[in-house]
């Protein structure tokens, strides 16, 4: 995992949402550090939306630096916005996890979406 930028970001940030959009739009991998977390966690993101209880939330395959509770690496999560301390821009990119389950016209991205990515099966 090489990273090529500084920290770029703080919780609650606008400046997350445009940093995890464009990582979408390059499907570019990002490292985040989350709140009561000490270890970078290396995710694919696939889509920021809102959720039931308007949070904004990333659907993202987190790649590594699960920890043992989490379960084995290369997992979907769901990590809230809010919850993000830190985002770092890795040299590393992804194709969409469509052969991993990803869901494009999945029904909680009908409405609140703030960012997806292209998979073509549109």
């Amino acid at each position: 995992m090489e990273i090529v930028d500084k920290q770029v970001l703080m919780a609650g940030n606008p400046n997350t949402l445009r940093i995890l959009t464009q990582a979408i739009l390059e499907k570019r991998c990002v490292a985040i550090r989350c709140e009561g977390r000490a270890r970078l966690v290396t995710i694919e993101p696939h889509a920021i939306y809102t959720d039931e209880q308007n949070n904004i939330v990333i659907d993202c395959f987190q790649k590594s630096g699960a920890s043992e509770e989490d379960g084995p690496e290369g997992f979907w999560n769901t990590v809230g916005w809010r919850k993000i301390n830190a985002v770092f821009w890795l040299n590393t990119f992804f194709a969409p996890g469509l052969n991993r389950g990803f869901v494009e016209t999945d029904e909680r991205y009908q409405s609140g979406l703030v960012a997806i990515i292209q998979t073509g099966s549109r």
